[in-house]
């Protein structure tokens, strides 16, 4: 990101603006648009020669350019222009464009990288291609008298979520959880599509998810002690069954029985 040779997007060329030549450009980036700056076009560079109208509707015409036909001609196509004739950005800056192709990370965990910038009427958005294609792991929170569906909380891949009345929590032994928050591969855990097990603490009044915990492989079991404040997840060791990215690195190597200290 940042080469000095990068080709950044300045917008595309719009709707014919005049009998000159000058034309809209859409989805503008204002501060590349400069007069005298070489601009990449169909196959062709031209000089900025006329700019004007705003810096959300900007109106510009290249040299070389000089009617109304051959702006409408260009119609569609980018405008690109060197990093090199770009202005200096401060640090920490970067343009818009750049950001394609850089990883998203969620509280530590990496989920995906920005797939494109949307240009939106009040904002730039990022469109993230996620590492899973496959759906998000969820925990369903039901009404238990009507079955209305109250939330649903993207901490799960577990087979068992016990309720703790003392802290107003659930616990959920998310052994098929990953890094992406969306289901592995045909929901298997392997060596190509990794898990990362968690104990997943989910506040029962705001559905909120407080803390995800490291867990041990193959943790899908779950118990609370309310009266000790312990949660009890037993675990498999961490090459058995295959599939778990970060059981040795968290210290669950052998199998057992993980306790946590909840209150």
């Amino acid at each position: 990101m940042g080469e000095p040779d990068a080709q950044l997007e300045a917008g595309r060329v719009g709707r014919a603006h005049g009998l000159d030549g000058s034309f809209y450009v859409t989805g503008p980036q204002a501060r590349l648009l400069l007069v005298g700056t070489p601009v990449g076009v169909a196959g062709a560079t031209a000089a900025i020669v006329r700019r004007a109208g705003t810096d959300a509707r900007p109106i510009v015409r290249l040299e070389g350019v000089d009617d109304r036909a051959s702006a409408e001609a260009l119609r569609g196509f980018p405008l690109t222009i060197s990093r090199q004739q770009a202005p200096a950005l401060a640090p920490g800056e970067w343009w818009s464009r750049e950001l394609e192709s850089c990883v998203v990370s969620d509280r530590g965990r990496r989920i995906g990288t920005v797939a494109r910038v949307l240009e939106l009427p009040s904002c730039e958005a990022l469109e993230v291609q996620l590492i899973s294609g496959g759906a998000p792991l969820l925990v369903q929170i039901l009404n238990r008298n009507t079955g209305t569906l109250i939330a649903s909380v993207n901490a799960g891949g577990g087979d068992q979520l016990e309720y703790d009345a003392g802290s107003n929590r659930y616990y959920n032994a998310g052994s098929r959880w990953t890094a992406s928050g969306n289901a592995a591969v045909n929901g298997t855990c392997s060596a190509a599509s990794p898990c990362t097990p968690v104990l997943s603490i989910i506040d029962a009044g705001t559905h909120a998810v407080l803390a995800q915990l490291p867990a041990g492989n193959n943790a899908h079991s779950v118990a609370v002690d309310p009266a000790s404040g312990h949660v009890f997840m037993p675990i498999s060791s961490a090459s058995a069954p295959a599939g778990c990215s970060t059981c040795a690195a968290n210290g669950f190597i052998n199998a057992g029985v993980a306790i946590y200290t909840i209150h």
